[in-house]
């Protein structure tokens, strides 16, 4: 019978966005740092578009239309016996492009 593993939660110190977009096609970045996470995913209005990347670093992104877009990292904790992915933690970041 196996024991299960020390369970540490996993953090999102930081998730910010550099610059907001000033029109449709324009890029801006995000930087998000974490502790004890396995990785991460980006998510833009629940579609990845950064996926099993590591808990911290930067991301870009560059919205082709007007609208709210809501962005959100997903951090994943360290395992617990035979389990993957306890421990997430999220932050939502919204942004608005505007015309």
């Amino acid at each position: 019978m196996c024991s299960p593993l020390s369970r540490q939660p996993s953090a999102i110190r930081r998730f910010s966005v550099n610059s907001t977009p000033s029109s449709p096609g324009s890029c801006f970045g995000f930087i998000r740092s974490g502790d004890n996470g396995q990785g991460a995913d980006l998510l833009r209005n629940g579609g990845a578009i950064v996926a099993g990347g590591p808990s911290g670093g930067s991301a870009q992104d560059c919205p082709d239309a007007v609208g709210l877009y809501e962005y959100k990292p997903v951090v994943y904790g360290v395992s617990m016996g035979f389990f993957y992915g306890v421990g997430v933690t999220e932050q939502v970041l919204t942004v608005n492009v505007r015309g």
